[in-house]
């Protein structure tokens, strides 16, 4: 099974007032013992601990900021439509765009909304940048990290954050991502496992402001200076902090987001200069995946196999001539009357 595969714990049963369901959370395997031995004394890292909850008492849990990373002069049309369909929801309290392009934008973002809109102007273009901290005019605990090429539907970002609100702790977020141990190679190899997952992508992620501070003033530098030398990983860099900080894994949300920047995509004007349409992406996450382990002297990320779900309808199976099917696609005429030919899941 599942626990013999990866030697997972035994599944702890978890109730969710706001969404409703009960989720089964299977912290099925943590690499931590065996990355100490592999990394053992590489590396003298500063310890990561939480800041001072102090510093963030006064920002609201009730409500999230939009922060984007602004770059790309031709996707500013589609950033202003972003911004103006999510600050619609009543959860939305403003938008920080982190602009990390020398040349200004030439959209006025602030008229896409009548909520708080801050742009924050950088002196280069380094990934670091999404994530310094302290962000300006900032009102929330809560930070929806999200790419510009990302659609999704409010419903389904509003459920995601319902869920943040419930574990505020863990990265919350719909793009997972896996790290593997390659014996072959003596190295961790970056996948998309469709079983297990330890990493959540920057396409869409929900996470407390504290573990900015901590990305920008509690790890060592080197993982800074990687980022901006290989213009790559910050994502992964950050779940690594908040695994360290917390000895948990992320959550992942089942949606159904558009991805415009995925190589799959015919929206070409998106997809050519997306950093992960590039040759090589996965041998460089994977390279990504090794310095760092290398300077935590560790391995930190959690593995987790579960989704939450905003539909927590019964899915019932009835028996039928033709055989098995789902009870609620069962038209008048092949209804079943007897209840001993039903199965509930």
């Amino acid at each position: 099974g599942i626990n013999a595969e990866y030697g997972g714990e035994k599944p702890e049963i978890i109730w969710i007032p706001c969404c409703k369901a009960f989720l089964v959370n299977w912290f099925v395997w943590s690499s931590k013992q065996q990355a100490k031995t592999l990394h053992k004394g590489n590396v003298d890292l500063q310890k990561i601990s939480p800041p001072e909850e102090d510093e963030f008492e006064n920002l609201t849990t009730r409500q999230f900021t939009l922060l984007f990373n602004g770059y790309l002069l031709t996707r500013q049309e589609f950033l202003f439509q972003m911004i103006a369909t999510y600050s619609r929801s009543a959860l939305v309290q403003g938008t920080v765009i982190i602009w990390s392009n020398l040349e200004p934008p030439t959209v006025n973002f602030t008229l896409a909304t009548k909520k708080p809109v801050t742009i924050v102007d950088k002196p280069t273009s380094s990934l670091n940048n999404r994530f310094d901290y302290p962000v300006p005019e900032l009102r929330t605990r809560a930070l929806l990290v999200i790419d510009d090429d990302i659609e999704i539907s409010l419903s389904e970002m509003e459920f995601a954050f319902k869920v943040w609100q419930e574990f505020p702790d863990r990265i919350v977020g719909m793009f997972p991502r896996y790290h593997r141990w390659s014996e072959k190679t003596r190295s961790w190899k970056y996948t998309n496992d469709r079983r297990i997952y330890s990493m959540i992508l920057t396409k869409f992620m929900f996470l407390d402001v504290k573990y900015l501070k901590l990305y920008t003033h509690g790890i060592d530098q080197r993982v800074r200076d990687y980022v901006n030398r290989e213009n790559n990983c910050e994502d992964i860099a950050m779940n690594f902090v908040v695994a360290e900080a917390t000895r948990k894994g992320p959550i992942l949300i089942d949606g159904m987001p558009k991805d415009w920047g995925d190589k799959r995509s015919t929206k070409s004007e998106f997809t050519k200069d997306a950093i992960g349409s590039k040759k090589g992406h996965k041998d460089h996450r994977s390279e990504c995946l090794d310095y760092f382990a290398t300077v935590w002297g560790y391995m930190p990320l959690v593995g987790s196999i579960w989704k939450v779900s905003a539909d927590v309808g019964e899915f019932v199976l009835c028996k039928t001539e033709s055989g098995w099917v789902e009870c609620g696609v069962l038209t008048k005429s092949n209804q079943l009357d007897d209840d001993k030919d039903r199965i509930v899941f």
